[in-house]
């Protein structure tokens, strides 16, 4: 229950920032979506106003052109008119100095100054039109001009609009990506922990496995050992890492400094030989101790310190335990020799020194092997 409840926890950030993310990235997506949109809209006015603003300056161009053509060719009958007066200002003058004028000259002049004077005024009226259609087209053109203006600043607004949304669009992206990244590694590290707690629920069950079979083969070796357990030849014990130790005192399988077995060691010795065959292990280890003496007799045993003797008795051990029982398994033994430096009692006493001198037989488990590596 506990690990189900563990992995709704890891489950629940998760969706948070899923819900939370979704909406924030739809708002900005939707947001620069319009505005770009906007933008478009504006930059399709401009150039529609353009268009129309180069059309009516073509026109204006062209009237401006026709109007002054026309303005020139008034002002050059003016200009005529003007000389024309003054030609006939002089022959007046010069037929006035004469003696002889006659009416006829008279109102032909006369008639010549109305002619001049209305072509004045005619020329003056269409100065004049031209003027106001002039300033009409100017008018027309700072309109167009204004509203280009003004279009231009619109779209220059959207643009800048429109490049401060990108900019919080690829913020608000990145912050996206960056939460998919936690996402991806928040479920990531859950299906690691989801994995890791399968393996931690398999090797326990293995472990629960494992420590069944140990306790049920170490009720089969005291039931097989129970004779040599009541004649307090034999010592079965669990220690704290949860190795089956046989332990034989050394006094029923040796004499003092020898490493030669006693005839009466031999039948517990074939009784231990036999359990072993009915054990699921890994390894078993003999190991040789002593008491903290100096050997007596080295000379004729050959046997220099407590390690030589220690690990020569250990040996010896081994060696009639795979002749008493041709099934165990050579590879999976080892020999061990503590000498003096593993006691379990105090050298300083006679029954101290008799309960450190003593082979024991160590059984490893699988499991007990993977811990030690």
């Amino acid at each position: 229950m506990s690990d189900d409840i563990q992995q709704t926890n890891w489950l629940v950030p998760i969706f948070i920032a899923i819900v939370l993310a979704a909406p924030g990235w739809y708002l900005y997506y939707d947001t620069s979506t319009k505005t770009e949109l906007k933008a478009k809209r504006d930059l399709f006015k401009i150039q529609r106003l353009e268009k129309k603003l180069g059309i009516v300056r073509e026109n204006a161009a062209s009237d401006y052109s026709n109007w002054r053509r026309r303005f020139q060719d008034a002002n050059q009958a003016l200009i005529t008119a003007n000389a024309k007066l003054r030609s006939v200002k002089s022959e007046l003058e010069k037929m006035s100095s004469e003696p002889i004028a006659t009416k006829d000259i008279a109102s032909d002049f006369k008639t010549a100054q109305a002619d001049l004077e209305e072509q004045l005024e005619s020329s003056n009226r269409s100065n004049a039109e031209l003027m106001v259609k002039l300033k009409e087209q100017n008018s027309r053109v700072s309109a167009l001009t204004n509203e280009l203006a003004q279009a231009k600043s619109e779209y220059i607004k959207a643009q800048e609009k429109l490049v401060a949304i990108q900019k919080a669009n690829q913020k608000a992206q990145s912050q996206i990506t960056q939460d998919s990244e936690k996402l991806d590694g928040a479920v990531s590290q859950a299906d690691v922990y989801k994995k890791q707690n399968l393996q931690r629920q398999a090797i326990n069950r293995q472990l629960s496995e494992e420590h069944a079979q140990l306790k049920l083969e170490f009720e089969q070796l005291k039931q097989v050992l129970s004779q040599e357990v009541k004649k307090k030849e034999v010592e079965i014990l669990t220690l704290a890492d949860n190795s089956t130790v046989i332990r034989l005192q050394s006094n029923i399988l040796f004499d003092s400094a020898s490493a030669l077995l006693k005839d009466e060691a031999k039948p517990a010795l074939d009784q231990i030989a036999m359990a072993l065959q009915g054990l699921s292990y890994q390894k078993v280890s003999i190991e040789g101790h002593t008491d903290a003496l100096q050997i007596v007799g080295q000379e004729e045993w050959h046997f220099i310190s407590n390690w030589e003797l220690s690990a020569a008795r250990a040996a010896a051990a081994v060696r009639y335990l795979l002749y008493s029982n041709k099934q165990l398994d050579a590879t999976k033994m080892q020999i061990v020799g503590h000498g003096a430096y593993s006691p379990v009692a105090d050298n300083a006493t006679l029954e101290g020194r008799q309960l450190n001198r003593r082979i024991e037989i160590r059984i490893i488990s699988k499991e007990q092997r993977e811990e030690a590596q």
